[in-house]
């Protein structure tokens, strides 16, 4: 979340269903952090309507965990609908015109808590791990993307969901 009021708007914007999925039921803010969003593991998103990137500022993406085994974890996804996907060591997002995807060269190690993060503007997507910058790898189109509602929600896939971990 850019700051607490965004956070704020995604708790208040979770009333309406999921636009793709009628079995999604909605996500809320995690009270125990101002900037944290909480999902209860069993298909639930959180929407924030009102939230346009139009890729002017750099979005940051950040999530600390604890991966269960290098490769084929999902911390976050929505590739469904030319979104995003971010894992403990690839990152993919939907610039307007095809996916961009930043791989780290070495993965994380499995069961240690790691802080992941990637960083994107339509220019360019780099890849953090513990604040240090792994890759980076432009975007296919360096012009402003479309703007769109945001949406974050877990990984449909169950063989995805089986790799995620609580934390």
């Amino acid at each position: 979340m850019k700051n607490h009021q965004d956070a704020e708007k995604a708790s208040a914007a979770v009333a309406e269903p999921y636009p793709h999925d009628t079995t999604s039921k909605p996500g809320s803010a995690e009270a125990s952090h101002p900037d944290a969003l909480s999902f209860d593991g069993e298909r639930t998103y959180v929407a924030i309507p009102t939230f346009r990137y139009d890729g002017s500022y750099p979005l940051t993406l950040e999530a600390t965990v604890r991966p269960a085994k290098v490769g084929g974890d999902t911390i976050l996804a929505d590739t469904e609908f030319a979104g995003f996907r971010l894992s403990s060591s690839y990152f993919a997002i939907h610039d307007g015109h095809g996916y961009v995807e930043v791989f780290v060269p070495t993965p994380p190690a499995t069961n240690e808590w790691v802080d992941v993060a990637v960083v994107f503007d339509f220019k360019e997507a780099s890849f953090f791990l513990n604040g240090k910058q792994q890759a980076t790898r432009p975007s296919i189109d360096s012009t402003r993307g479309k703007e769109a509602s945001f949406t974050m929600r877990r990984a449909m896939s169950t063989t995805v969901r089986s790799s995620l971990r609580n934390g």
